[in-house]
C-alpha cells in the first residue's frame, strides 16, 4: 500500500509542479515567430503592478483597484512593420483555435477579440488582440481575476 501511497504523491507534485509553470501566450508565441526584430514586447512586472497602486488616481477608483491586485503580469506585443500586422492576427487566432479548451472567447468585435483562460472559477490569464489599420496588438495578461473583475474593465472601455 506504501509504494501506491507513494506513486500518487509524487505524481500530485509532479503535477502541481508542471500547473505552476504554465507557459502564457505571449511567451509561447515569441518562442515560435520572436526571433524577427519586427515585434516589440513589453512587460508589466509584479513590481511595477504595485508602484501603478500607489498612485492617487488608482486607488479612487476601486474597481480598478481590485482589479490590479489581482494582477501577476501583463505583456504587451507588437509589430513594428505594418506589412506583417495581418500575419501575426492570423498566427494569434490560428493558435487560440487550435487550444479551444484552454481559451474561452469572452468578445469579438471585428479584428478585435478576447478570449479568457480558467483554473476552476479564477480567470489565471486574458488575451486581447486586434489588427486595425495595419496595427497588430496582443496584451496578455496574467493573474487570478474574477468574472466580476473582467466585467467591470470591459465595462468601463465603453
Amino acid at each position: 500500500m506504501k509504494p501506491i501511497i507513494l506513486a500518487f504523491l509524487l505524481s500530485f507534485i509532479s503535477l502541481t509542479s508542471a500547473a505552476q509553470h504554465e507557459q502564457d501566450f505571449v511567451t509561447h508565441y515569441m518562442e515560435q515567430y520572436g526571433d524577427k526584430e519586427e515585434l516589440s514586447r513589453l512587460t508589466v512586472s509584479p513590481s511595477m503592478i504595485k508602484a501603478i497602486l500607489k498612485i492617487e488616481d488608482c486607488k479612487e477608483d476601486p474597481e480598478i483597484e481590485s482589479f490590479l491586485r489581482s494582477v501577476r503580469s501583463v505583456q504587451v506585443l507588437t509589430s513594428i512593420l505594418t506589412k506583417h500586422s495581418g500575419v501575426h492576427y492570423e498566427r494569434v487566432e490560428k493558435m487560440v483555435a487550435q487550444n479551444t479548451g484552454r481559451y474561452r472567447m469572452v468578445i469579438e468585435q471585428g479584428r478585435q477579440k478576447m478570449f479568457a483562460r480558467y483554473r476552476g472559477k479564477s480567470i489565471v490569464e486574458v488575451l486581447m488582440f486586434m489588427d486595425e489599420k495595419d496595427n497588430f496588438l496582443l496584451v496578455d495578461i496574467t493573474g487570478e481575476m474574477t468574472e466580476n473583475q473582467l466585467q467591470s474593465i470591459i465595462n468601463s472601455r465603453k
